[in-house]
């Protein structure tokens, strides 16, 4: 007599896996991957933008529902096409996590978009003005940083985290060192 279960269960096994370390996989993915493919010894800072977090949360759903679909839905043809689909838009996903970033180092900074083909980097004598909006009375909004670039482009830094006051402190001088224009504006 056998008592395997059938071969779908192995993907409830699998889903089940992956809703209970998917917080972890949400967390620290986008972390590892901007901390080992964007290294540099120069870099003050990697700065990872929320997309990335939210693309990896999509990417984990993704493969959540595909196993989902042949564990309850019987493996089919159409069950397999439908979560083969399903893992490739989770690929698509995960892939675009892992392109978005932004660097400062002592000379540039560089900057990328999820799913954008290049990276953009400008050199410090780039920037244009800054605005520093900062939050003074109100602890619920966090401060942050818009860049203003020679070719119109903006870029926005959300300080907290990654970007602490050491960081800040750099940038500060750094834009002093270039006689840059920052305007400190209060939150409200």
């Amino acid at each position: 007599m056998n008592n395997r279960g059938e071969p779908r269960h192995i993907f409830m096994v699998f889903a089940i896996c992956l809703v209970v370390f998917s917080p972890l996989l949400i967390l620290f993915a986008p972390l590892v991957v901007g901390e080992t493919v964007y290294f540099d010894r120069s870099n003050w800072v990697i700065y990872l933008p929320g997309i990335n977090f939210i693309l990896v949360g999509l990417s984990l759903l993704s493969l959540l529902l595909g196993l989902l679909i042949l564990w309850l839905k019987h493996i089919k043809p159409i069950t397999i096409a439908i979560a083969l689909l399903l893992t490739v838009a989770s690929g698509v996903l995960f892939y675009g996590a892992s392109l978005s970033f932004t660097s400062l180092t002592d000379d540039t900074i560089t900057h990328r978009l999820p799913f954008d083909k290049e990276k953009q980097t400008y050199s410090w004598a780039d920037v244009k003005s800054v605005q520093y909006f900062d939050n003074e009375d109100n602890f619920d909004l966090k401060p942050y940083y818009v860049i203003y670039f020679q070719d119109n482009k903006q870029l926005k830094l959300v300080q907290g985290g990654i970007l602490d006051v050491k960081t800040k402190i750099r940038i500060d001088q750094k834009l002093r060192s270039l006689k840059t224009p920052v305007e400190v504006i209060q939150q409200k």
